[in-house]
């Protein structure tokens, strides 16, 4: 039988010291899961936040609800992610969207759902360690070293998908990434 978690999300207004109070209780009161909205210009920039998060907690997973792949470069964010999984313990997690919020106040339009799966299945695998073709070339992380598993206490973060506020419908497909459970 499937266990219920519970998480809960910030919209990371000053100051990051807020963030992590509020995350150190969550985690006492027994939550899984803090998660950060990742719009960089209309809150202030998650992955220093997460550090601190990171630092200031031990059981807790932590991650952006939700990150694009068109406004942070794949590559970029495999990176974060997987240096922020080794400061962490482990504990990093990340929700990944089309970009609806953090491209429309730029006057973007979101990615499509094929260029966010495909930025997805690369960030997994660089995080992992894996060689990928970045628009051509062979790109690899090659201090990161851990496979991406499917529970949460796998060494790589695992990841799920956000539609939040999407006009998109989005439908998993057979063969698309693995998500969270």
């Amino acid at each position: 039988m499937a266990r219920l978690s519970f998480g809960v999300c910030f919209a990371p207004d000053p100051p990051p010291s807020r963030w992590v109070d509020l995350t150190r209780l969550a985690e006492a009161q027994g939550f899984e899961y803090a998660w950060l909205f990742d719009s960089h210009v209309l809150w202030q920039e998650v992955y220093p936040i997460f550090t601190l998060m990171a630092a200031n907690t031990k059981t807790i997973k932590i991650g952006p609800c939700v990150t694009n792949p068109g406004t942070r470069d794949p590559t970029v964010t495999a990176s974060a992610l997987a240096t922020l999984n080794e400061i962490s313990g482990g504990r990093m997690v990340m929700g990944i969207g089309r970009g609806d919020s953090a491209r429309r106040v730029l006057g973007q339009k979101p990615v499509t759902v094929e260029e966010m799966e495909a930025d997805c299945r690369l960030i997994r695998d660089l995080a992992a360690g894996r060689e990928v073709s970045y628009d051509g070339v062979k790109v690899r992380l090659k201090w990161a070293e851990h496979e991406m598993g499917s529970s949460f206490s796998s060494p790589t973060p695992p990841l799920s998908n956000g539609a939040c506020n999407s006009s998109a419908k989005v439908r998993r497909k057979p063969d698309a990434p693995s998500m969270t459970s």
